[in-house]
């Protein structure tokens, strides 16, 4: 991974593999440090800008910061404009929303 950041450091698809192993790995504070400072260049309206924003909300738990999480995913709907959006947003929500109660 660290070969495909090096030549393709704006791909979504290595972000989404980073984030993937800092989340396997643990490593909450580095994943969330990553996102952090990668998805403000992303465009919002692009297929995988949701997705990341559910990453970095699931580190955001990781550190007890549960309003953050929800700030991660809040606006989300708008940006997307595929059919499917709204319930991937709805389920994603209602998946945090959970996870936040059990903390």
């Amino acid at each position: 991974m660290e070969q495909a950041r090096e030549r393709q450091p704006r791909s979504a698809n290595v972000a989404h593999g980073l984030a993937h192993i800092a989340y396997e790995t643990g490593d909450v504070e580095g994943g969330a440090r990553y996102l952090e400072g990668w998805l403000p260049e992303y465009e919002r309206a692009s297929a995988l800008h949701c997705h990341l924003s559910w990453h970095l909300a699931l580190f955001e738990l990781g550190r007890g910061r549960t309003d953050a999480a929800l700030r991660c995913l809040r606006g989300q709907h708008r940006a997307r404009r595929l059919a499917g959006a709204a319930a991937q947003y709805a389920v994603r929500l209602r998946r945090l929303s959970l996870a936040a109660r059990s903390l």
